[in-house]
């Protein structure tokens, strides 16, 4: 099981999402996040050794001080050659938080795109499905960028997703 440590939004930023998720999926695109049962997130890392979680869930509480971000989202893109399709993020101390989340299991432990130098803080509208199609709704539906603030911080398992530990933040 892999472990990951995830950033969670505020009600209004989670809706706006999963709106979109609501409309890709009635629109046949793709319903690849909602079946995944898990809400609109931001993942830190991405761990492959499971042993690493007690690690990661100790340290989670100082991850937490850190956490309280305000956050910009969109606008959405699309990872080369792939489906997956997201909105980008920004945010004072985003990229600051994330490479403290790296250094407490260093990146041979992190899986290579959740790695500092290669990460792209991102919220995942898609990860399988009709990429065009996700993509040119995503602009249509999407403000150029929306604001949006941390409130939880989780340590997860997967798959299937499975929350070990959530501190609001």
């Amino acid at each position: 099981m892999a472990v990951a440590v995830t950033l969670l939004f505020d009600p209004v930023a989670t809706a706006s999402v999963r709106e979109i998720w609501h409309r890709m999926a009635e629109l046949g695109i793709s319903s690849s996040m909602l079946d995944l049962h898990y809400p609109p997130h931001l993942t830190l890392i991405v761990v492959e050794d499971e042993g690493l979680a007690g690690q990661l869930d100790r340290a989670l509480p100082d991850l937490a001080q850190d956490a309280r971000l305000n956050l910009t989202l969109g606008p959405p893109g699309r990872f080369i050659d792939t489906d997956v399709v997201w909105l980008g993020v920004e945010g004072a101390g985003l990229r600051e938080l994330q490479a403290k989340a790296a250094s407490l299991v260093g990146d041979a432990a992190i899986a290579p795109h959740y790695r500092p130098h290669a990460w792209v803080p991102h919220a995942t509208l898609q990860t399988a499905g009709h990429a065009d199609a996700a993509l040119e709704l995503a602009h249509t539906m999407w403000p150029t960028q929306q604001a949006a603030e941390v409130r939880t911080i989780e340590l997860v398992g997967f798959s299937p997703i499975v929350t070990l530990k959530r501190l609001g933040v």
